[in-house]
């Protein structure tokens, strides 16, 4: 195995950790991006990939920073406005989710809510694998639909269906925005689409914006991009998180909320990880987010990172760097699913359907 090859796999497997995607999928990107670096650009990753030493503690940071460009051939942030504003809309989405995953029967609190198994981020576009169940709920809440002179859900998205993926776009930037949803079955996939059907249905007095208007922005649509940013929060810091979500995909499930423009919040429920473990990863001079600074509290523990040199909020001059706060929570108590199930168990139309959709499939 010559050097090159042998740097390119122990980037491969570096990059992993934070993504949670296959060596086979990493390792062609990261020997893609490292042809485009010099001699002397390669020679920097191994010598800060030697110097990380243990994935569980914080990184030097004594070190000269690598180049942006450098980091970005082995682990590449979505590269444009409409992109991060696409892949932020859907952490907001698989957040409003968690609900609805815990009440898959038999009803649930205690087990893991999460949407996302691993990403496979590119320059370009993003390849999500789902955990299974994740589609119908993580769908119903992406599309942009009419809520009382309000659009709710990713504003100006579309979608196309594929035998066992669905591909995701905005359709005022169809040539620069593309988000991979799969890791599904093709029964699967149609039950993932009958839920979000169900749900809609039930729902009637909300119709759905992209039904209406599939090629272009509808007059509500292009209303609320007057009024509203497409993405609360810093979308270039939580594009970057769900490129790095396996960093907690321990956690039993991932939340987040946003404080302005500048401050997003991100819970994740259980032991794991701990807060040392996930400011490591984030702030890895290799795979983790550009520019980003570890804070901390009076008292010494983490509070998040921040990044002082990234982008501000475009419409508001009044708010300060991004900064990524960690609101790490205990794991529900068993009890508490006992409780549940001893009320009655009400309709649910989106799981109804898809049980009805998979049946029909396998039978």
């Amino acid at each position: 195995m010559s050097r090159r090859e042998l740097l390119s796999r122990k980037l491969a497997e570096h990059r992993r950790v934070s993504t949670g995607e296959s060596l086979r999928s990493a390792l062609p990107a990261v020997e893609d991006g490292l042809k485009r670096l010099s001699r002397n650009e390669r020679g920097l990753l191994a010598a800060a990939l030697a110097r990380l030493g243990d994935l569980r503690s914080i990184p030097e940071v004594s070190s000269p920073a690598l180049a942006e460009h450098v980091r970005q051939a082995v682990l590449p942030d979505a590269p444009c406005r409409p992109q991060q504003e696409l892949e932020a809309g859907i952490v907001e989405a698989a957040s409003r989710a968690i609900n609805d995953l815990h009440n898959f029967p038999p009803v649930s609190i205690s087990r893991p809510a999460r949407c996302f198994r691993a990403a496979i981020p590119a320059a370009d576009h993003l390849i999500l694998i789902l955990e299974p169940n994740a589609l119908g709920p993580l769908l119903t809440e992406l599309l942009p639909r009419d809520v009382e002179g309000e659009v709710h859900g990713v504003v100006g998205l579309r979608y196309r269906v594929h035998r066992r993926h669905l591909e995701l776009y905005l359709v005022d930037h169809p040539a620069t925005t593309r988000v991979v949803l799969t890791g599904l079955s093709g029964p699967e996939l149609k039950a993932s689409l009958a839920y979000t059907d169900a749900m809609v249905a039930a729902s009637a007095d909300y119709p759905r914006v992209d039904q209406h208007s599939p090629s272009r922005l509808s007059a509500s649509e292009q209303l609320d991009l007057t009024r509203y940013d497409r993405a609360y929060g810093p979308a270039q810091l939580t594009s970057g998180l769900l490129r790095r979500i396996a960093v907690l995909r321990n956690g039993l499930w991932i939340r987040i909320w946003t404080h302005g423009c500048d401050s997003l919040q991100v819970e994740w429920a259980g032991p794991a990880p701990n807060t040392v473990y996930a400011a490591a990863r984030f702030a890895d001079p290799i795979t983790g987010f550009p520019s980003a600074r570890l804070d901390e509290r009076p008292n010494g523990t983490l509070r998040g990172l921040s990044q002082p040199h990234g982008p501000r909020c475009p419409r508001h001059d009044d708010f300060g760097p991004p900064e990524l706060v960690f609101r790490p929570t205990s794991a529900p108590r068993l009890e508490s699913d006992r409780l549940l199930r001893e009320y009655p168990r009400s309709p649910h139309p989106g799981w109804d359907a898809w049980k009805e959709a998979l049946g029909d499939v396998r039978s």
